[in-house]
């Protein structure tokens, strides 16, 4: 079985998109059939990110608290005791790609620490084009990149 974490605090507005990409890829051919457990841990969540949830057929966890260290290891502990061979992470405000986990486990390798992108700066106000400009310049999507998300880790 392959286990995929999702930390959440409020994220009603991009869970729904974040939940449909990770269920697409968690359905690709190269995964051939296996079981892959989706769970969603909702981190002292008050707005309608449960509700959301409640329409895919994953396990949300609830935590009182807001820390996203905490939801992500109380989501992978739970999978771990559900014997996950394969441990992935995203963020709930991210969509991951239809060969996100098909790519992880493709490289047989014991950790895959994965790059992001960024497709809306506006949350930056008026500073988003600044923002944008230096991501670019600083952030590198290749191997060896000294970027580590939990947005895409496995």
């Amino acid at each position: 079985m392959i286990g995929v974490c999702i930390p959440a605090h409020n994220e009603q507005d991009l869970i729904g998109k974040c939940l449909q990409s990770v269920m697409a890829a968690a359905g690709h051919p190269a995964l051939l059939r296996e079981t892959v457990d989706i769970v969603l841990v909702l981190d002292g969540c008050h707005d309608r990110t449960a509700a959301i949830a409640a329409h895919f057929p994953i396990t949300c966890l609830t935590l009182p608290r807001s820390n996203v260290g905490t939801a992500r290891a109380t989501g992978m502990r739970h999978l771990i005791q559900r014997d996950a061979r394969w441990l992935a992470s995203t963020d709930a405000d991210t969509c991951v790609s239809y060969e996100w986990l098909a790519d992880q486990l493709a490289l047989d390798a014991d950790v895959v620490c994965g790059t992001v992108g960024v497709v809306d700066f506006s949350g930056h106000g008026s500073k988003a084009e600044r923002v944008k400009s230096g991501f670019h310049k600083r952030y590198q999507d290749r191997d060896d990149h000294r970027h580590v998300h939990g947005a895409n880790l496995g």
